[in-house]
C-alpha cells in the first residue's frame, strides 16, 4: 500500500512540474532594433487600427514587412502618409525578424521615393 501511495505521489509531482514548462520565445535575430533605411514597392497593405503594414519588395526581391503607425510618427517627429499598393515609398525605422525569418520594420520616418 505505501509503494502504490509513494507511485501517486511522484506521478502528480511529474505531471504539475511538466504543466509549469514556459512556452519558448519568439527568436529576434542578431540585428534585431537595427536602423535601416529600405526603398521599394508596396506590393500589399493590411489596415490596422491607427495605421497599416505595407509589404515592401526592395529592388532586388527582398520583402520587408513596414509597420507604418499614426502613433509611432508622431512619437519621432514624422509625418504619417497613406500610400496604396505600386506607390514606392522610402521608410526608416527599427528592424527586427520574426521567429520565421521574416524582415519586419517599425516605421518612424516615411516618404514617396523618386
Amino acid at each position: 500500500m505505501k509503494q502504490i501511495r509513494r507511485i501517486a505521489i511522484l506521478a502528480v509531482g511529474l505531471l504539475g512540474a511538466g504543466g509549469c514548462a514556459t512556452k519558448p520565445q519568439a527568436q529576434i535575430s542578431a540585428e534585431s532594433n537595427q536602423e535601416l533605411s529600405v526603398t521599394g514597392e508596396i506590393t500589399a497593405r493590411e489596415n490596422g487600427k491607427d495605421g497599416y503594414t505595407a509589404t515592401i519588395e526592395d529592388p532586388i526581391g527582398n520583402l520587408y514587412y513596414a509597420t507604418i503607425s499614426i502613433v509611432n510618427l508622431q512619437k519621432s517627429g514624422g509625418k504619417y502618409q497613406s500610400f496604396e499598393i505600386g506607390d514606392k515609398i522610402t521608410v526608416q525605422g527599427n528592424n527586427w525578424r520574426d521567429a520565421e525569418g521574416k524582415s519586419h520594420i517599425t516605421v518612424h520616418k516615411l516618404m514617396r521615393a523618386e
